[in-house]
C-alpha cells in the first residue's frame, strides 16, 4: 500500500511493529488518535508466520509504502492512494 500522507519519522520507523506502539508526532496524532496500537503489530507477527515479511519506506512530506511478500507471491506495485 502508497499512500501520499504526511509520511513517518525515523525514530517511528524503528518501533512502529511493536505491540502498542503509538507515535508522539502531533501531526500524527492529530490525524488518528482512536488506534491502540495493535494493527501493524498483527500484521508484521502474521506476515512472519507465514514465512514471509512486511517492511515499510517512509519520507516525511512524501508518504510511505508498506510491502507484505509472502512465499510464491510476486510483488507487485499497488496503485497510488489519493
Amino acid at each position: 500500500m502508497i499512500d501520499k500522507g504526511i509520511g513517518i519519522g525515523k525514530k517511528d520507523l524503528k518501533d512502529m511493529f511493536k505491540p502498542f506502539y503509538k507515535t508522539k508526532d502531533k501531526n500524527s496524532i492529530k490525524m488518528n488518535s482512536n488506534g491502540h496500537g495493535l494493527g501493524l503489530n498483527i500484521s508484521y507477527r502474521l506476515s512472519k508466520l507465514l514465512g514471509g515479511n512486511l517492511s515499510v519506506e517512509s519520507q516525511l512530506g512524501v508518504g510511505t509504502e508498506f510491502t507484505i511478500l509472502l512465499p510464491g507471491s510476486r510483488p507487485k506495485r499497488p496503485q497510488t492512494k489519493n
